[in-house]
């Protein structure tokens, strides 16, 4: 636990010294130290996942502040699934308003997402070596294979296992499923 209170720490040190540069108008540095706390602050959150309680108070913080992060560095997608995450952990009401907070203003960044293609299923499984995941849409299908094209993907996808999901993907000539976006179904 120590650890993550230390990485936690240093990731909200980053983000201290990102606000510093911007009230300076250093821009880029502002940009380079939010990438650094959100870094430090998704390992952080990755341990206490490992070293905490899922009631530990701790724990909410430690994912809200990885959500934020994500959003402030622009990754409103990430942002949007560590927030949805954190609120499985059965935050206090202060973290779940900040979560849901967080959760419209990522929503309203997104594009309308009908026209996209989802699946929706049971994630029941990861294949880690061949960076693939399965979903199960219901019994009468086999389940379908969904190609994971990014290492962000591979570290936040165990948190989804055995829940219902909508996978957003595209699909390549070869016919292979592309992971574009996981959300827990609503």
């Amino acid at each position: 636990m120590n650890s993550v209170k230390t990485l936690h720490s240093a990731a909200m040190e980053y983000y201290d010294l990102g606000k510093i540069a911007r009230a300076k108008g250093h821009e880029d540095t502002y940009e380079d130290y939010i990438h650094k706390a959100y870094t430090i602050a998704m390992e952080a959150a990755l341990r206490s996942q490992i070293d905490l309680k899922s009631d530990d108070p701790l724990q909410a913080i430690y994912l809200r502040s990885v959500s934020w992060l994500a959003y402030d560095a622009g990754h409103s997608q990430e942002a949007r699934l560590w927030a949805e995450i954190a609120l499985q952990n059965a935050p206090n009401d202060y973290e779940k308003e900040s979560l849901q907070k967080l959760l419209k203003k990522v929503k309203k960044q997104q594009k309308d997402i009908s026209t996209k293609k989802s699946i929706f299923g049971v994630l029941i499984s990861i294949d880690l070596e061949k960076n693939t995941i399965f979903i199960r849409q219901n019994d009468r299908h086999p389940s379908q294979m969904v190609s994971i094209p990014n290492s962000f993907f591979l570290k936040i996808i165990p948190f989804f296992i055995g829940q219902a999901v909508e996978v957003e993907y595209s699909k390549e000539d070869k016919g292979v499923f592309i992971l574009k976006d996981i959300r827990l179904a609503a």
